[in-house]
C-alpha cells in the first residue's frame, strides 16, 4: 500500500470513530463540516515543516553568525586601543597622522559590517564575513610589525574569491574559521598590546610581572635579612681572625713556664714533679680560665699557627670566661672593644645639632632617586618619560590652527607675528605693534594655550626666512618668578631672544604699590629694559595670564608694559561641539551618535576644553575597563563624575528620607518643565552630588554666609539653558527660578502634607535673596535709607508668597505627573531631560541611560553597607 493511500486510510477511520462516539468530526467546528482531503493534510504538514526547517536555519546562522560579530567588536576594540596609543606618540618612528587616518577606515569598514550583520542570511555570506575578519586582523598585524610606517591596501576580493569562489559552505567550515580566527584574534591583541616596545622593553615588563606576580622581592629580602642575621650569629660566635695580644700574653708565660721547667731540670728535679709543679703554677695563674694544660695546649696551637678564636681579656688582662658573662655584660664587652663609648656622647651631640639637616637631605636624596628610578622603570617599560623639565623652555607645540574659536583674539596675535616676519615693514612706517599684552579671562579659559601657539606661530615665521635656529617659548608661573627674581627672568628672556615671555597668574606676584612697592619697581624696570630693544630681530614678546586684573597695579597696564588686555572667555556652543568633534576624530572613535555630541555641547555651558577633554579621558578609562569600545553610556557617566560630580552609588537612606528627597526634586522638576522659563532640565537625581565652590550670581551676597554652599548634597536638579548664548535673564526669568526654588517645599506640603524645612534648607534663602534682588534692583542695600530699605524688604517677602502660591496651584493642577517623577527617581535615581518628557508625556522610560542607571543601583542596594 502506497503512503497516500495509508494516510487517507487512517483519516477515514479516525473520522469514523469520532463520529461514532459522539465527539463529532476531527476538523470540523460542526456535524455538517467535511473531512480534509488527503492533499490538504499533506500540503499543511508540507507548510509546518518548511517552517520548521526555515526556524532551524535562521537558528543555526544565528547561531554561527553570533560568535563571529562578537570577534569584530573585539577587533572594533584593538583598533580604538591602537588608536589611542598612537595618538599619545608610543609608537616611534610611525607616521602618525596616516597612521590615524588609515585606523579610521579599517574602524569604519568594522563598524558598517556590525551594523549589517542582518544582510547575513547564508552560511556563504558568514563565511566572506569570517574570510573578512581574517584578511583585516592580518593587515592590523603587519601595520603593528612594521610599527605603522607602511600602510598597505586591502584587497578583500581577491581574498574572498581565493577562498570560497562558487562552492557550497558548510557550518562546519564555519565554526572551524571561526576558531581560527579566534586564535588569530589572541594573537592580534598580544602584538597590540606591545606595539611600540622593543625587545628590551618586552623582556622587562615579562620579567616585571614575574617579580610581582610571585612576590619575588619581598621574598628576596626576607631572605637578605635571614642570611645577614645568621652571618653574624656564626661571625659572633666564631672570629677566625687571631688575636694578637693573646699571642703575646700566652708566649710570656710559656717563657716564665721554660724559665721554671729548666731552673728545675737543672737542680735534678724528677719529671714527674716539675709536671705537678707547673701544672700548679698554671693553676695558680689570676686568669679566669679552666685550669687546663694551658701550656700544653695553647703551646701547640701557637707552634700550628692556630688561627682559630682566642679568648678575650678585660681591664686586668685576665682571660674572660663568656659562660660565667650574662647577656649584658656580653655586649658591654664588645662595645668596649670597639670604643664606642668614647663615641656616644659627640654622636648624640651631633645628631641633636643636624639632625634636621640630615633628615632633609635624605628626604631630596630619596625623592630624587625615586624619580630617577620611574624614568629609567618608564623607560625600560617603554612607556612615557616624564622628566621634570625646566618648564621656563620649552619648544612651542601648538599653532593658531589648534585654538578653538578666540578670531578676535588671533587677529590681534597674527599682527605681531607679522611684526617678526619682517619688522621693517612695520619700523619705517612707525607702526610697531605693543610688546606686552595681558590675556584675562577665567580659569582654564585658554589664556595658556593662546600664549604657546603664538610662540609655535613665531617660530614658523622665522623659519620661513630661513632662520632654523630654535626658537624660545618661557613659561614661568608666579611662584617661580618670586623665586628665581624679576631681574633674571627678564634677563634669561633677553639673553634667549628672541622668545615668548609668559608668566602666568601675574597677580599672585604682589606687585601692587600697598602692598610692596619695591617689587612692583623692580618688574617695571625690568620689563621696560627686556621689552625696549634696539635690536629688533632680538624682541621679547612678553605676555601674562591672569583671572583676576582688578588685582593688578594701574602702572602696569601702561604703553610699553601690558598696553592691551585680551579677555578670555568660555567656549561657545559651537567651539565645544567643533571640539568635541575634532577630539574624538582624532582618537578614531567614531561609535558615538552626532546626536549625543550635539547634546553634550549643549549640557557643557561654562566648561572650559580642558573640562570636556577630561569627560572623554573619563569615559574612555570607563570603557577600557569593561572591554568595550568608547559608547554615549560612557560619555554620560564621565559627564556626571567630572562635571555635575554625581556620586553613582546608593544614598544608604531610609525610605522615609529617599521619599523626601524624591518629592523635593520632582517638584522642581516639574516647575521647570511647566514654567514658561529660559532654563530647562538637563537632569534631575537623588543620588549624593559633591558641591564645588565656583564663582556666584550677584544676588548670592543676600544669602547667609552659613547657607551658601555645603560639600555634599542629597539630590540635584541640573538645568541648561533653552538659547544656545547669553547670560543675561530677564525679569520673567528671575521670577521663575524663584518659584522653582519654592517649588520643592511646595511638592512636600502637597505629597507628604507638611514640610519641616530640614531638607534643602537653602531653597527658600535662594528665592528670597533673588526676589531682594529684584525688588532692590541691582541697588546695594546699605545705601538705600532705611524707610526705603523696609519697604523694599516687603515687597520682597510679598513676591515670595506670590510665587509660593503660583507654584502650589501649579503643582496641584499636575499632582498626577508629580507622582510620576517620584515613582520615577525611586526606581531609578536619576533621570535625564528628554526621560522627564518622556514620562510628562505619558510614554515609558525606554532610554539606554535610564536602563543602565537602574541596574547599577539595583546591584548598589543588593550589595552590603561599608560601616
Amino acid at each position: 500500500m502506497k503512503f497516500s493511500s495509508r494516510i487517507k486510510w487512517a483519516l477515514y477511520c479516525l473520522g469514523f470513530l469520532t463520529a461514532q462516539s459522539g465527539f463529532g468530526p476531527l476538523y470540523a467546528d460542526d456535524q455538517n463540516s467535511q473531512i480534509p482531503s488527503q492533499e490538504q493534510v499533506i500540503e499543511e504538514k508540507q507548510e509546518e515543516t518548511t517552517v520548521a526547517q526555515k526556524q532551524l536555519q535562521e537558528d543555526l546562522l544565528e547561531l554561527h553568525l553570533r560568535p563571529t560579530l562578537e570577534l569584530y567588536k573585539k577587533l572594533d576594540f584593538v583598533l580604538e586601543l591602537l588608536a589611542q596609543v598612537i595618538n599619545n606618540n608610543q609608537v616611534r618612528g610611525c607616521k602618525k597622522t596616516e597612521a590615524l587616518e588609515h585606523l579610521k577606515e579599517i574602524r569604519g569598514l568594522v563598524i558598517q559590517l556590525q551594523a549589517g550583520a542582518s544582510q547575513f542570511n547564508d552560511p556563504k555570506t558568514i563565511q566572506i564575513l569570517n574570510i573578512i575578519f581574517e584578511q583585516v586582523a592580518k593587515h592590523i598585524q603587519s601595520l603593528v610589525k612594521n610599527s605603522f610606517t607602511e600602510f598597505k591596501q586591502l584587497d578583500l576580493d581577491a581574498a574572498i574569491n581565493r577562498a570560497i569562489g562558487n562552492q557550497e559552505i558548510s557550518f562546519d567550515e564555519i565554526r572551524a574559521f571561526t576558531e581560527k580566527n579566534e586564535k588569530l584574534l589572541k594573537i592580534v591583541e598580544a602584538e597590540a598590546t606591545s606595539v611600540g616596545l622593543s625587545k628590551l622593553n618586552q623582556v622587562y615588563r615579562r620579567a616585571e610581572k614575574f617579580v610581582v606576580d610571585h612576590r619575588i622581592l619581598p621574598r628576596a629580602g626576607l631572605a637578605l635579612l635571614g642570611s645577614a642575621f645568621l652571618w653574624f650569629l656564626i661571625s659572633s660566635i666564631r672570629n677566625e681572625q687571631p688575636n694578637p695580644k693573646f699571642e703575646q700574653h700566652i708566649r710570656s708565660e710559656l717563657q716564665d713556664l721554660a724559665k721554671i721547667k729548666t731552673a728545675l731540670q737543672q737542680n735534678a728535679i724528677p719529671e714527674n714533679v716539675i709536671a705537678d709543679t707547673l701544672n700548679q703554677l698554671a693553676q695558680a695563674k689570676p686568669d679566669i680560665i679552666e685550669p687546663e694544660t694551658i701550656v700544653k695546649s695553647d703551646f701547640i696551637k701557637l707552634l700550628q699557627g692556630y688561627t682559630g678564636e682566642f679568648p678575650r681579656f678585660d681591664d686586668k688582662n685576665h682571660v674572660v670566661n663568656f659562660d660565667k658573662l650574662k647577656a649584658p655584660g656580653t655586649i658591654a664587652l664588645y662595645l668596649k672593644e670597639i670604643g664606642i663609648a668614647n663615641f656616644i656622647l659627640p654622636a648624640m651631640l651631633t645628631w641633636n645639632m643636624f639632625s634636621d639637616v640630615a633628615k632633609n637631605q635624605f628626604n631630596g636624596i630619596k625623592n630624587w632617586t625615586g624619580k630617577q628610578w620611574e624614568i629609567l622603570r618608564s623607560y625600560l617599560r617603554g612607556g612615557p618619560v616624564i622628566r621634570k623639565i625646566e618648564t621656563w623652555n620649552r619648544d612651542p607645540r601648538y599653532r593658531f590652527s589648534d585654538v578653538i574659536g578666540k578670531g578676535h583674539i588671533k587677529q590681534v596675535l597674527t599682527r605681531v607675528v607679522e611684526y617678526i616676519r619682517d619688522h621693517e615693514r612695520f619700523d619705517r612706517a612707525g607702526i610697531v605693534p605693543a610688546a606686552g599684552y595681558l590675556l584675562a579671562g577665567p580659569s582654564r579659559s585658554g589664556k595658556t594655550f593662546m600664549a604657546e601657539a603664538l610662540a609655535g606661530e613665531i617660530k614658523d615665521a622665522l623659519a620661513l626666512k630661513g632662520i632654523t635656529d630654535k626658537f624660545n617659548y618661557l613659561n614661568f608661573t608666579a611662584a617661580e618668578v618670586l623665586e628665581i627674581g624679576i631681574s633674571k627672568v627678564m634677563a634669561y628672556a633677553q639673553f634667549n631672544a628672541p622668545c615668548v615671555l609668559f608668566i602666568d597668574e601675574i597677580d599672585m606676584l604682589g606687585a601692587q604699590r600697598d602692598r610692596n612697592a619695591q617689587l612692583l619697581s623692580e618688574l617695571l624696570t625690568a620689563m621696560s629694559g627686556a621689552m625696549m630693544s634696539n635690536d629688533n630681530s632680538r624682541q621679547v614678546i612678553v605676555l601674562a595670564a591672569t583671572n583676576a586684573p582688578q588685582n593688578l597695579d594701574f602702572a602696569l597696564l601702561q604703553p610699553g608694559r601690558f598696553e592691551k588686555t585680551l579677555w578670555f572667555t568660555h567656549p561657545t556652543f559651537e567651539e565645544r561641539a567643533l571640539f568635541l568633534v575634532k577630539e574624538l576624530d582624532k582618537r578614531s572613535i567614531m561609535t558615538v551618535d552626532p546626536e549625543y555630541i550635539y547634546k553634550l555641547a549643549k549640557e557643557t555651558e561654562n566648561i572650559s576644553f580642558e573640562g570636556l577633554r577630561s569627560i572623554i579621558i573619563t569615559a574612555l578609562q570607563y570603557a577600557r575597563a569593561e572591554g568595550t569600545t568608547l559608547n554615549a553610556a560612557h560619555l554620560e557617566r564621565a559627564f556626571d563624575e567630572e562635571i555635575r560630580l554625581i556620586l553613582h552609588e546608593d544614598p544608604r537612606l531610609s525610605p522615609e528620607e529617599k521619599k523626601l528627597i524624591a518629592v523635593h526634586q520632582a517638584g522642581h522638576a516639574l516647575a521647570a518643565s511647566l514654567l514658561n522659563s529660559s532654563l530647562a532640565v538637563a537632569k534631575v537625581t537623588i543620588c549624593p552630588v559633591n558641591v564645588k565652590p565656583k564663582e556666584e550670581p550677584v544676588w548670592m551676597k543676600y544669602v547667609d554666609e552659613k547657607e551658601k554652599q555645603e560639600s555634599v548634597e542629597y539630590g540635584k536638579m541640573f538645568t541648561i539653558r533653552k538659547e544656545r548664548s547669553g547670560n543675561f535673564s530677564s525679569h520673567e526669568d528671575l521670577i521663575a527660578e524663584c518659584t522653582i526654588d519654592l517649588a520643592g517645599y511646595a511638592a512636600e506640603k502637597l505629597l507628604l502634607g507638611n514640610t519641616a524645612y530640614t531638607y534643602h534648607r537653602h531653597d527658600n534663602q535662594k528665592a528670597l535673596a533673588m526676589a531682594k534682588y529684584i525688588t532692590f534692583k541691582g541697588m546695594k542695600e546699605d545705601q538705600l535709607p532705611k524707610e526705603v530699605r523696609t519697604q523694599m524688604h516687603n515687597e520682597a517677602y510679598k513676591l515670595v508668597q506670590e510665587c509660593e502660591a503660583k507654584v502650589s496651584e501649579l503643582l496641584s493642577q499636575n499632582i498626577d505627573k508629580l507622582k510620576l517623577i517620584v515613582a520615577a527617581l525611586e526606581k531609578y535615581y536619576i533621570l535625564t531631560g528628554d526621560e522627564l518628557e518622556y514620562l510628562l508625556s505619558g510614554k515609558k522610560i525606554e532610554s539606554e541611560i535610564a536602563a543602565t542607571t537602574a541596574a547599577e543601583q539595583s546591584a548598589l542596594e543588593t550589595a552590603p553597607a561599608v560601616s
